[in-house]
């Protein structure tokens, strides 16, 4: 879609696709204020009449994280909201560490599951490190040291 090009308008502090404006009004009104594809909005534009998600405008950083943290699964979500909007670092109580996992099985350490956003990542997972070799986060290379690390 062009820059120019829109689908949408808003009126009245309210969102409307094309089709769904009042009778009384048309697009070229006074009034009526497009909604261009080159526009950014902390969320999606939804139309007021008929429900229709207009996601063909830029979002911001903060949608882009807001739409991220909105596909997380259910218990990602919990730990977001109970760490002050971040994914945590370390399980508590113990303090041991933490992997997330996406959707390609790639293992991420905390900082790059919480930019997650950034780049698309679909995370499906978090867990402990128990024990072993330290993980590798397969975004940043940073390791994920085991929880019981053999001192040896």
């Amino acid at each position: 879609m062009n820059a120019c090009n829109f689908e949408a308008v808003t009126y009245d502090a309210q969102v409307f696709c094309v089709p769904c404006l009042p009778d009384h009004l048309n697009t070229d009104s006074e009034e009526v204020y497009p909604v261009f594809a080159s526009s950014e909005w902390d969320y999606y534009p939804v139309c007021d009449h008929c429900g229709r998600e207009h996601d063909y405008v830029i979002l911001t950083v903060y949608g882009l994280r807001q739409e991220w943290l909105r596909a997380l699964p259910r218990d990602l979500q919990q730990l977001v909201e109970e760490n002050d909007g971040q994914l945590p670092v370390f399980a508590w109580p113990g303090g041991y560490p933490l992997f997330y996992l996406d959707s390609e099985n790639a293992v991420l350490c905390p900082a790059c599951a919480n930019r997650g956003h950034e780049y698309s990542t679909d995370l499906v997972a978090v867990d402990v490190h128990w024990e072993g070799e330290p993980l590798v986060c397969e975004n940043c290379n940073a390791e994920i040291p085991a929880a019981y690390a053999d001192e040896s």
